[in-house]
């Protein structure tokens, strides 16, 4: 129990049997409500083997998911607004989007928007990899030049340089989305924090992307045409490498063969990055079509 509770949501040991129902309904409730998360149970062995007349057990009522809610609409608009004036924008797309179920939100998103966008190791396929506003082969380029980012279910952890210079802009403007007031805030201040679910608050992006009627930045054009550029260039660079077949090979090489076997797949695989030069090299080799 000590060892489990620094790394859980909810960690518990029944003191009874008829007290079972009621720590499995908490733990299921705490892992599946706000962010998702592990819970742990400790059944004691006299408890598993242990017998009880059942009318002294009440089971406890099927966890039901929370009624999702709605953004004040004056935030869509901030959003929206700060996203259309921008001069360089970009959506961060993470992992919080495919637990949320909001994949095809974020891609109509992406789509009305016209956005560039660059997922996370576990964001990748929420938004398909070759779509062409994913700007996953200019990525140190975009992260380091965005004047205006829109956080959907990342955080600014390591995996992101934890928002701050010199990867990423110091006057750069986050708008954050998540689930988790606690994440609000953290390494970078949000100009617009949006917690609320991902499924629900997208499909009011959309909407209000619609109402707000904002000129786009005249360097817009700029930003889009100099990350095809760098994607581009990085593509033909890495094409270079795969094509090496010297001895050792090279991880180029191993990852463009692996690319090529799931190219003839259709959605039917999934990729397992194991260490950090497979998964650095591997978000720009490895394509994906679906969230894993």
């Amino acid at each position: 129990m000590a060892c489990a509770k620094p790394c859980t949501k909810y960690a518990a040991r029944p003191n009874s049997i008829p007290h079972i129902p009621i720590i499995i309904e908490r733990a299921v409730r705490l892992s599946t409500y706000g962010t998702p998360g592990p819970c742990y149970v400790d059944l004691p062995l006299d408890i598993l083997h242990g017998k009880v007349d059942e009318s002294l057990v009440n089971y406890q009522p099927m966890v039901t998911p929370l009624p999702s809610l709605c953004l004040p609409e004056s935030t869509i608009m901030s959003a929206c607004k700060l996203l259309r004036e921008a001069q360089s924008p970009l959506v961060i797309v993470g992992k919080g989007i495919a637990y949320g179920d909001a994949a095809e939100e974020m891609r109509a998103f992406i789509d009305t928007s016209k956005i560039q966008f660059l997922a996370t190791p576990m964001g990748k396929g929420v938004v398909s990899d070759y779509h062409e506003l994913s700007a996953a082969r200019a990525r140190t380029y975009v992260l380091g030049n965005a004047d205006v980012i829109f956080l959907c279910g990342a955080r600014l952890n390591w995996i992101l340089h934890f928002g701050l210079p010199p990867r990423f802009r110091k006057d750069v403007k986050i708008i954050q989305l998540d689930n988790d007031p606690f994440e609000m805030h953290t390494n970078v201040q949000s100009a617009v924090p949006m917690c609320a679910d991902a499924k629900v608050a997208l499909a009011q992006m959309v909407e209000g992307w619609s109402k707000t009627s904002s000129i786009p930045s005249p360097n817009r054009s700029v930003w889009t045409k100099t990350i095809a550029e760098k994607s581009a260039k990085n593509a033909a660079a890495s094409a270079e490498y795969s094509s090496d077949k010297s001895v050792p090979m090279n991880y180029y090489t191993s990852q463009g063969i692996v690319q090529d076997e799931i190219a003839k797949l259709g959605n039917d695989y999934i990729i397992v990055a194991e260490g950090s030069n497979s998964m650095d090299i591997g978000r720009t080799v490895l394509m994906n079509n679906q969230p894993s």
